[in-house]
């Protein structure tokens, strides 16, 4: 691929010195104004066409040929592109110290529209351990409100579930359960929690063991190795980046 576009490029550069297919002019495009990349044949081509061009050259006089190869190019890569900023924006939004769920939601909304996998639940992708980066659950967040909260982390292998949350002087919350993907949904997965178990960190004081906390669904709107989104049973958001 790479290739391809340095013999594109070596090319565009001999056809803009003989005048002969390219018409300077100016870019209306703006930072901030950025255009969703559709996934169907004209779009594909303007779309190649605005980033291989970036507004240098405006106008491309119609070559059948040429097109085709804006097109074959412009399948793939400038959704690559636009799955990768819309992350980036994704994320910088949750690092923030306050952002709204609205917000956050608008941005999601367009993420999940790229997502590069199609049945999360039952996609390899799903089972690592990922670390939590923002969520709605208030379970959660009142550990963050507490500042008693280091890490938080779920883990997916095979059929089980572990969601831990880790504190900054020692113990953490453990609760363990079963995942399986829906036969219905392929965004879905099924859990049911089995057992957890609370350690205070402290020496003398023993390991509590609690009763099992429910069962649900989430959703995994958007999924790759790097980065998931889950909308859940309780309508709540979980971002969750990979651990590495």
């Amino acid at each position: 691929m790479f290739l391809r576009i340095l013999i594109l490029w070596s090319l565009l550069g001999f056809l803009a010195c003989t005048q002969a297919l390219f018409v300077p002019g100016r870019s209306s495009s703006k930072y901030g104004h950025r255009q969703v990349v559709r996934r169907h044949g004209d779009d594909r081509a303007a779309a190649g066409r605005r980033l291989l061009y970036n507004g240098s050259l405006s106008k491309l006089y119609a070559f059948s040929w040429f097109n085709e190869i804006v097109a074959n190019l412009s399948t793939a890569e400038p959704v690559s592109l636009e799955r990768t900023v819309l992350k980036q924006e994704l994320i910088d939004l949750c690092r923030r110290e306050k952002v709204s769920r609205s917000d956050v939601e608008a941005a999601i909304q367009k993420l999940a529209v790229v997502s590069p996998t199609k049945d999360p639940a039952s996609n390899d992708l799903i089972q690592k351990e990922w670390k939590l980066l923002w969520t709605t659950e208030k379970e959660i967040n009142v550990f963050y409100d507490w500042n008693v909260a280091a890490d938080v982390t779920q883990t997916i292998l095979d059929s089980s579930l572990v969601n831990a949350i880790e504190f900054k002087n020692g113990g953490s919350l453990i609760v363990r359960g079963s995942r399986s993907a829906s036969e219905f949904n392929p965004l879905r997965s099924d859990f049911a929690f089995t057992a957890a178990t609370l350690d205070f960190g402290v020496k003398f004081l023993p390991v509590l063991q609690l009763p099992p906390l429910g069962k649900g669904w989430f959703d995994a709107i958007y999924l790759d190795d790097e980065l998931r989104v889950d909308t859940n049973s309780r309508n709540d958001i979980v971002i969750l980046t990979a651990d590495k």
